[in-house]
């Protein structure tokens, strides 16, 4: 070969083992642990897996670890140039070749390239050495980490090695800018150690169509940063439908003679943003995309393999999904190899730091441009994400502003293709400079439907509050809801059938990680000790249950979204369970959740959407329905000439013809209207429309259900002539005690208590209503405001309910309490009126008897009561935070309280 000249380039793979070795003291360096023969005692690790998922032991650690492997280059390279490529390291890779020091460096999540040349032995063994650092928890704020602090620590080699041998003149950054309009390609690219004189050098490029048809065109070279263009015939575009790539190869050339070559596979397709909304090609799209934590049950931080990526993103477009966020992490190249493949969009985004630092500030530009540098031919690519929820920097200080405004320009100047987040902003945080207006917003449905549908209105009619002071808005940034869900709990059997499938035996580890009521542990335990059989079979039935409970909510943020036409997207958290924190739309072993058939329906590019904001959807027979219901089209064309049909289970039904709707927009279809059937009994009915095209092919569909109750339930089952008391100095029950008597009950409000009341009634628990109760009174406490109880001596507290996050779940124990109403457990939305916000906390799972209804958290903690009974020396006293405003309006809320006072009087 001519001197500098190795063509073609030489891979050398190094996956695979490696020596390894901890290093706690750190007195591996000075002990000369880099030079042969150095590294005693020794253990074998895979790389590029972390050290986490290959030493139980080390699971842990924080500190100094050693890499080392031999590795053979042959004598005929000798005059070429030897780099070591480290996809990632965690983290400050300090590098060794024969007991030589190559450098320091600072690694984590981006690619690594390392000269080795000057240090290579060739024609004989080489030793490579690596000396890595992990920072324990308080030192760690300063690097980037993403979830690391959540879930799992990761350090070591995480992703693929390899040695690579080129000529001494080699290219490198080759980047292809399509140009759809124009029909042409811009090519950049450096040519590294070109001589001041570059005579005789010239580049070839050669694109090769999805078709496999070839174009050519040569190039003069005078600098080593080339921006050159390509005019092509014909661009085969890359969609989510056909995701065509092209081969572009670059060849350098030097009087005739290839020198050094490389190529990159990408996709011809075009983001940008116009008129609010988000465009592909030139084509307005709904992002319908999942949060990907991009963890792994056994590999951790590394996909396990190909047909893994490959049937995870093939999973979510079954599902409906058509983007990937990549959280707060670089992903494998492969995956987004796989995604560029399969035809599905990827959002990717820096991990990040806790404390912003000289260092940190440091560590995380260097990790953008690297991410950017690496990732930017992929076109399944579309959003670089800066910071997520200010985590680390601080929009409102001048210098977290300020880095922020300069890394959306560095972004932009690495790449102009793309669409580029700020902060990916939660309350109360904000945006400062954004390609995307999105928002993180998380309640729990439909216990806090009411807050969702506010957020959505105030997010889609003016989002100005989502930027921070002296905003750099350019206006029409698109709506996206870029984080909201809520927990559905894994079936257990289904946890440790994959935690054995990976060789590991008993309970996983796992299991004692998360805080407050994210942890797993013991939550069987706890389901028995609340006696949570007596509502659920066993626990996977009630794993089901919060599954559906789950989808439901799911299903009605989404129709809310999409109601608006301003939001053109959204992001659930997210798409599998990541240990114990469980909103995934799979478990972490990538089983599917039981609704899984059902997410397509609402992931979709047309939604037919049956209002209920503002809609009453419990009803007395003989009340008018009347909901509107609206179209979302995000499929291209119009549509004339539909119809739609509706019907209301086994009683009503009707159609609206002569239906016209655009595309990409929400369009009002009209009103489904209908008196409530006569019932003898509460029923849960499906009212059901189907949106038609002009030859009767289904469009969309859509369900809700209805409660029908009749009338004769507004009558509580007691004696009308004992009187009920509604104590109530502040009055504030006096609605119920007029409707009771208008029914003809004896119920009267008095703000003194009497003793010839058969039931009372009260907002609070004082003195007076204990001595009436001690005294063998029947009282039911409606208690409506914080407190602090004394009940015969013990002690209870009254708090707000959280479970906006980790999702809170209410249940009822006794069936008593629902009598003649559904039962749903978890409590859906046939409750949507009167499920509490209140709970009553300090409750032992020894009066678990006493517990006619309740609450908890997460993984069954934070038990509380909602609906209390217990005897108090003669007397019977029961405690409910339901709400009961909607009395005698709603029918379940009705219903629920004559059913209180109905056991009082038993």
């Amino acid at each position: 070969m001519p001197g500098g000249v190795v063509y073609p380039r030489v891979r050398i793979p190094l996956d695979g083992s490696w020596n390894f070795k901890a290093d706690s003291q750190d007195i591996g360096e000075a002990q000369g642990w880099y030079a042969w023969g150095k590294l005693v005692g020794a253990s074998v690790i895979e790389v590029p897996f972390c050290w986490q998922s290959q030493f139980p032991d080390l699971l842990d650690y924080h500190g100094f670890v050693w890499y080392q492997k031999k590795v053979k280059i042959a004598e005929e390279y000798s005059g070429g140039r030897v780099a070591l490529h480290i996809g990632a390291v965690i983290y400050d890779p300090k590098i060794w070749v024969n007991g030589a020091l190559v450098g320091e460096f600072k690694g984590g999540y981006y690619p690594l390239e390392i000269d080795l040349s000057r240090h290579i032995r060739f024609g004989a063994d080489n030793l490579l050495t690596l000396k890595v650092f992990h920072p324990d928890p308080s030192l760690i704020k300063e690097y980037p980490h993403g979830k690391q602090t959540w879930y799992c620590f990761v350090g070591g080699i995480w992703q693929s090695t390899f040695i690579e041998i080129t000529s001494t003149t080699y290219l490198s950054n080759l980047f292809i800018i399509p140009d759809i309009k124009k029909s042409r390609i811009r090519v950049w690219l450096s040519v590294n150690n070109l001589p001041e004189n570059p005579e005789g050098y010239y580049l070839t490029l050669r694109v090769v169509s999805p078709e496999g048809e070839e174009f050519e065109e040569e190039f003069s070279i005078n600098k080593s940063e080339m921006r050159v263009e390509l005019i092509l015939p014909k661009l085969l575009l890359w969609t989510l439908e056909n995701p065509r790539l092209y081969s572009v190869t670059a060849v350098l050339r030097k009087d005739g003679s290839p020198v050094d070559e490389m190529s990159v596979t990408t996709g011809l397709r075009e983001v940008e943003v116009k008129d609010g909304k988000i465009c592909l090609n030139g084509e307005p799209i709904y992002l319908r995309g999942v949060l990907n934590q991009d963890f792994y049950p056994k590999t951790i931080y590394t996909p396990p393999g190909d047909d893994f990526i490959r049937r995870e993103i093939e999973i979510a477009k079954n599902m409906g999904i058509n983007l990937i966020r990549i959280h707060l992490k670089l992903a494998d190249e492969r995956y987004l190899d796989w995604a560029d493949r399969l035809g599905i969009l990827i959002w990717e985004e820096v991990p990040n730091v806790d404390s912003f630092t000289p260092q940190a500030e440091e560590r995380l530009t260097e990790t953008l441009r690297g991410m950017i540098l690496r990732d930017r031919n992929h076109p399944s690519i579309i959003v670089w994400g800066i910071a997520n929820e200010a985590w680390g920097v601080d929009p409102a200080t001048p210098t977290g502003r300020g880095w922020l405004v300069r890394m959306y320009n560095l972004a932009k100047s690495l790449d102009p293709t793309r669409l580029v987040v700020d902060n990916s902003p939660n309350p109360p945080n904000f945006h400062i400079i954004t390609d995307i207006d999105d928002y993180h917003w998380y309640n729990t449905i439909p216990g806090s439907y009411r807050q969702w549908i506010d957020f959505i209105r105030r997010f889609s009619s003016d989002p100005s509050w989502t930027f921070g002071n002296e905003p750099i808005k350019r206006g029409g940034e698109p709506l996206v809801v870029s984080e909201f869900g809520v927990w559905g709990l894994p079936s257990l059997e289904n946890v440790r059938k994959g935690h054995a499938g990976e060789g590991y035996s008993g309970d996983p580890w796992w299991f004692d990680r998360g805080w407050g009521p994210g942890i797993p542990r013991d939550a069987e335990k706890r389901f028995r000790d609340w006696r949570l059989d007596e509502v659920w079979k066993d626990w996977e039935e009630f794993a089901a249950a919060s599954q559906w409970h789950q989808f439901e909510a799911l299903k009605f943020m989404i129709e809310e979204m999409r109601k608006y036409p301003q939001i053109v997207g959204y992001i659930i958290t997210e798409f599998y369970d990541l240990h114990w924190e469980c909103n995934g739309l799979l478990d972490f072993y990538r089983n599917p959740k039981v609704y899984m058939t059902h997410l397509p329906a609402i992931n979709n590019d047309n939604l037919l959407i049956i209002d209920r904001a503002g809609v009453k959807l419990n009803l007395w027979s003989g009340e008018s329905f009347s909901a509107p219901i609206y179209f979302s089209k995000w499929s291209g064309g119009e549509l004339a000439g539909a119809k739609l049909r509706w019907r209301l289970e086994n009683f009503a039904g009707g159609e609206m013809s002569g239906i016209t709707v655009e595309p990409f927009a929400v369009s009002y279809l009209g009103e489904i209207r209908f008196t409530a059937p006569p019932v003898t009994d509460t029923v849960k009915l499906a009212l059901t429309a189907s949106l038609l095209d002009s030859g009767e092919s289904l469009v969309s569909s859509n369900s809700i259900n209805i409660v029908v109750s009749p009338p004769s339930l507004k009558y509580p089952r007691i004696s009308r002539d004992g009187p009920i008391l509604f104590y109530s100095p502040e009055n504030t029950l006096s609605k119920i005690a007029d409707e009771l008597r208008v029914l003809g009950y004896s119920s009267y409000t008095s703000k003194t208590i009497r003793g010839d009341a058969s039931i009372m009634v009260s907002a609070r628990l004082d003195g007076e209503v204990e001595d009436y109760v001690r005294s063998g009174g029947r009282a039911l406490i409606l208690i409506d405001s914080l407190q602090d109880l004394d009940v015969d001596g013990r002690k209870y507290i009254v708090e707000h309910r959280k479970g906006e996050w980790i999702t809170g779940f209410h249940y009822i124990r006794d069936r008593r309490v629902v009598k003649n109403l559904p039962v749903e457990n978890p409590l859906g939305w046939s409750y949507y009126l009167t499920m509490p916000e209140l709970v009553i906390r300090n409750i032992s799972p020894m009066e678990s008897e006493n517990i006619l209804a309740g609450y908890f958290e997460g993984w069954i903690h934070e038990h509380a009561a909602t609906i209390y009974m217990k005897e108090v020396r003669r007397g019977q006293l029961i405690l409910s935070t339901f709400k009961f405003s909607d009395y005698a309006e709603d029918p379940v809320t009705t219903i629920l309280f004559n059913n209180l006072l109905q056991l009082l009087a038993e």
